[in-house]
């Protein structure tokens, strides 16, 4: 039973950082109506800018955080204003193939400056476990699982009772009318990418010192994200939640009870299944679309 306890505690820790990443997917998604599968390697920027700030400059951790989050917050906007909007008024899947190629100029370009090797990113939570009662507990999980869940409320808190929030929730049920109401598509288009950049830039200073900082570290992060908001439903983001907490504990009990040989492919066996059986995911609706 310690051993469980500990096992869903790690999971609990794990899913809370595939949260973060997997609810800027599902903001982009269910906003701007497009899959952003640069999300994780826009979080891989995040944990090299993390690593300068906090590694190479000596910066205390929350200060470099912060610092992280606005270099992350411009960097997506640059893509954005560059990149994306002059494809908006194209079809979804020419969107589609410019984000996956900027996920690879990222993944290159990281890649060029930095080299393929991985870097540490020293805990600033604790990673020695800590003896409490007849259980051991890594602070580092603890602290992880309760970020990331003051994240996630503090995400739904403004999504439901902000004007800015309660524009963008309009946007994603229909763009035409918002618009038509008076609500500017290119605030919410800055705040809906800034926000995906903010959580990504937490995730990467969370992740980084669990899987090291590496170029290609977004596109296995970002697999498992983009896994948990199908799970839980695309442009749902309390099913983005639910997902990635279900597959956070289920990676962390496959690999303690059956193989951590196979763990890394249970997220592509459930996004396979998803897809087969519940394609709109568990806490998604199905959409009729008239042709």
């Amino acid at each position: 039973m310690n051993t469980l306890i500990q096992l869903l505690i790690q999971g609990l820790a794990l899913g809370s950082m595939y949260a973060l990443l997997a609810l800027g997917y599902n903001l982009i998604y269910s906003t701007m109506n497009m899959a952003h599968f640069a999300q994780g390697d826009v979080m891989m920027v995040g944990a090299y800018a993390g690593m300068i700030f906090y590694v190479n400059m000596d910066i205390p951790f929350l200060p470099a955080v912060f610092l992280t989050m606005i270099v992350t917050i411009a960097v997506m906007i640059i893509i954005e204003r560059l990149v994306y909007r002059p494809m908006y008024d194209r079809s979804a899947v020419s969107l589609l193939i410019c984000t996956i190629g900027m996920s690879i100029v990222l993944r290159n370009g990281a890649q060029a400056i930095f080299g393929p090797s991985s870097h540490g990113f020293p805990s600033v939570l604790g990673s020695t476990a800590v003896s409490v009662g007849s259980l051991l507990i890594v602070p580092q999980n603890v602290w992880i699982t309760v970020i990331g869940a003051a994240l996630m409320a503090a995400l739904g808190l403004f999504m439901n009772r902000t004007k800015m929030g309660i524009a963008m929730r309009a946007v994603s049920l229909n763009r035409t009318a918002a618009s038509l109401m008076g609500i500017k598509m290119t605030t919410i288009t800055l705040f809906t990418y800034g926000i995906a950049a903010a959580l990504a830039a937490v995730a990467a200073c969370l992740m980084a010192p669990i899987y090291k900082v590496y170029p290609t570290m977004g596109s296995t992060v970002g697999l498992k994200a983009m896994t948990a908001s199908c799970i839980g439903g695309m442009g749902n983001l309390y099913g983005a939640m639910v997902g990635s907490l279900l597959l956070g504990l289920l990676e962390t009990l496959f690999g303690a009870y059956v193989s951590t040989q196979y763990k890394e492919a249970l997220s592509v066996i459930l996004l396979l299944l998803i897809l087969l059986l519940k394609p709109e995911g568990l806490l998604g609706q199905k959409r009729i679309t008239k042709v």
